[in-house]
């Protein structure tokens, strides 16, 4: 069908939010994928970004020769619209798998392999490519309405359009179809009494208006009743089946369930936030596609930390460093160059941020500059760090910290307040992650462990070096696959 025409999704978009004053619009339908080694027929696609191949500048190069290269206008769906898509993705049962990240959108019909692979190196972030997607964009963004794009794969544009036609279609079709059910099952799209008072006098939603934590939490109340039901029908299948371990009973298994469903909806937010804080640190930088990104300066560097100090505490921050983590919390700057990580005084030279649609593979890699120990006792001349107690502007011994006493100005006094600090005396790395992430998991231990002793030899972060960290292990109850 495509955006345009008279029968075209633009219009027929526009006619259907006049009529129906929706609060959002899902467009449902099917896709070609781009990459047969890694896709299969079926799987399904979530757009985080359009990009629209249509929107494009031709020009000159330094050798007269043509040079066509897309404009950068990449629009993304609705935050709120994809916490509820990425939320209910935790309890869908793969295959077809859910793939979040960049769709292409434009007016062409797609058979020719080439052409295709040529946009791909104008966006080698996409992971499929449709013709409606960029109507609906232009009709919700007029119309202040959220949006998003749910399409499965029914073929590579690769000229092989026509094999087996009908039947992938319907099968691309169905999975979308259903994926989009499931969500909806889920619930937490009802508008609630504040957004009905918040409407514009034309029954558009304001949009701008952020919802409270306890909105949030009423969305998330129909997931606890799917959580409950499940582990219902799984407790009936146990007399049937003795190889079932026999599920909790009683109060016993309202507390499993409570349990359960608490680290599940901390596991969503925190990874939202997480995800949302790199956004605003690195906006319009590989947000939907598996890239790592370099601070390219200091300014960066701080604008990175900054976003992440913000959001420490809400998204559960922790910092990995070998066999040893801890939490982030507090992250502040103490001087120019230093910043603060719980209690570390870090001098970072280099920051990487990996980005990914997954959102519990993504990271923050620093690398610390060697400090000066701080001078307060002869201390270990081997040792990588040093510590001291930081009071009131001074630095007292770690002995003096422990005992809560320190000799000032020739007086002993009690230091009630005073702060642990640490500093690393060689080059150090450090890891920045949710609680909740595959950096945090147990049976990946020995992998993270491997790329720190590496990344200290070299002295240096190289990205080639980070490979075996984007094949880390996902906890099962993590629930949906790459």
């Amino acid at each position: 069908m495509g955006p345009g025409g008279p029968s075209g999704a633009t219009l027929t978009i526009e006619e259907s939010i006049r009529l129906l004053n929706p609060s959002a619009v899902i467009m449902v339908g099917i896709a070609f994928g781009v990459s047969e080694s890694k896709q299969n027929i079926g799987d399904i696609l979530v757009s985080k970004q359009l990009i629209q191949y249509d929107l494009q500048r031709v020009g000159t190069d330094s050798n007269n020769e043509q040079e066509i290269s897309l404009r950068d206008d990449r629009p993304s769906a609705s935050h709120r619209m994809l916490q509820r898509f990425r939320a209910a993705a935790i309890y869908w049962q793969t295959p077809p798998i859910v793939e979040f990240g960049s769709i292409l959108s434009g007016a062409k019909l797609i058979d020719n392999q080439d052409f295709r692979d040529q946009l791909l190196r104008f966006a080698h972030e996409a992971i499929g490519g449709e013709m409606e997607a960029s109507g609906l964009y232009a009709v919700a963004q007029r119309k202040k309405v959220d949006w998003i794009v749910i399409k499965a794969i029914c073929d590579w544009a690769d000229g092989n359009k026509h094999q087996d036609k009908k039947h992938r279609q319907q099968l691309a079709a169905e999975n979308a179809a259903r994926f989009t059910i499931h969500v909806l099952e889920q619930g937490g799209f009802e508008k609630s009494e504040q957004e009905t008072a918040e409407m514009q006098p034309n029954g558009i939603i304001n949009s701008n208006k952020p919802k409270s934590a306890e909105q949030h939490l009423i969305d998330l109340k129909r997931r606890v009743e799917l959580v409950q039901k499940r582990a219902s029908d799984q407790n009936q299948q146990v007399n049937n089946d003795s190889t079932i371990q026999a599920q909790p009973q009683g109060k016993e298994r309202e507390s499993y369930i409570g349990s359960f469903q608490h680290r599940m909806e901390t596991f969503v937010r925190q990874q939202n936030e997480f995800d949302l804080a790199l956004v605003k640190a690195m906006p319009g930088q590989g947000s939907n596609a598996w890239t790592y990104l370099q601070a390219k300066n200091k300014k960066e560097i701080d604008r990175v930390l900054s976003s992440l100090a913000d959001a420490c505490e809400a998204c559960g921050l922790r910092w990995f460093s070998g066999y040893q983590w801890g939490p982030a919390c507090p992250i502040r700057r103490l001087a120019e160059e230093v910043w603060l990580i719980q209690h570390d005084e870090c001098k970072i030279i280099d920051l990487w941020v990996y980005r990914h649609p997954t959102q519990e593979r993504q990271y923050v890699l620093l690398h610390l500059a060697p400090q000066p120990p701080f001078s307060l006792d002869s201390g270990d001349a081997n040792s990588d760090r040093d510590e001291a107690g930081y009071y009131k502007g001074r630095y007292v011994t770690r002995e003096e910290y422990d005992d809560g006493y320190a000799e000032i100005d020739e007086k002993v006094i009690e230091i009630q307040g005073a702060e642990l600090r640490s500093r690393n005396l060689k080059d150090d790395f450090k890891v920045l992650a949710p609680v909740y992430s595959v950096y945090n998991d147990r049976a990946n231990r020995q992998q993270t462990v491997e790329v720190d002793q590496i990344l200290r030899a070299v002295g240096k972060i190289d990205q080639n070096l980070l490979q075996p960290l984007e094949r880390l292990e996902r906890p099962e109850w993590m629930g949906w696959s790459d």
